[in-house]
């Protein structure tokens, strides 16, 4: 490390740069007859045990570089494969908005397969039913449709669930019990904050 000036509450560090000295290349070509492939791989003449832990490190300083590429990716379509779809929604999943646009409007969400529609649900935990497929592919606008139904359905069993619990702590003819059932949602806010029954 350099002779850096010393500045006060400031820590300088060294920073490595690893280059790869094992080679690893393929190349394909193609051409009206054949597809050719060359694979290059340099060996090593003595066994040294500590290459496969240098090899990691070497993944592990690339790997920032090529999850920031992936994330600057913008234009998915040029993806041939369910892998441009499924990196496509997870790119989006933070934006609901965005997702149930993409749905709607691209018609390669009609049919996906179930491959892509479990990496879909391991990266974003969207929880995409697999019920109804046809011929291994599933159609995502259903499958959103049955996520949105089944999220409604679970909020108002535990609307209810809440409401009975307050109930079952007010006295029936007091006026936070009229409130209860007779107010607004703000109103029973309030009370579900009053008792503890919701943070």
């Amino acid at each position: 490390m350099q002779n850096w000036p010393r500045i006060p509450g400031y820590v300088f560090r060294e920073y490595r740069q690893k280059i790869r000295d094992i080679l690893r290349l393929c190349t394909i070509r193609h051409s009206r007859y054949a597809t050719l492939v060359l694979l290059g791989i340099e060996e090593q003449s003595d066994i040294n045990y500590a290459m496969p832990v240098r090899d990691y490190l070497y993944d592990a300083l690339n790997y920032a570089d090529q999850v920031e590429s992936i994330r600057n990716i913008s234009d998915f379509t040029k993806f041939s494969s369910g892998l441009g779809l499924a990196m496509e929604f997870i790119h989006n999943s933070g934006d609901k908005t965005k997702i149930q646009d993409l749905i709607e409007t691209r018609k390669e969400y009609r049919s996906v397969d179930i491959q892509t529609v479990d990496i879909i649900n391991i990266y974003t935990s969207a929880r995409i039913s697999k019920r109804k497929t046809e011929g291994g592919k599933i159609d995502m606008c259903d499958a959103i449709k049955g996520i949105r139904e089944d999220g409604v359905s679970e909020g108002m069993q535990k609307g209810e669930k809440m409401l009975t619990e307050l109930l079952k702590l007010l006295k029936p003819d007091s006026e936070e019990f009229d409130r209860a059932i007779y107010g607004t949602s703000a109103d029973r806010k309030r009370l579900y904050k009053k008792y503890n029954i919701v943070n």
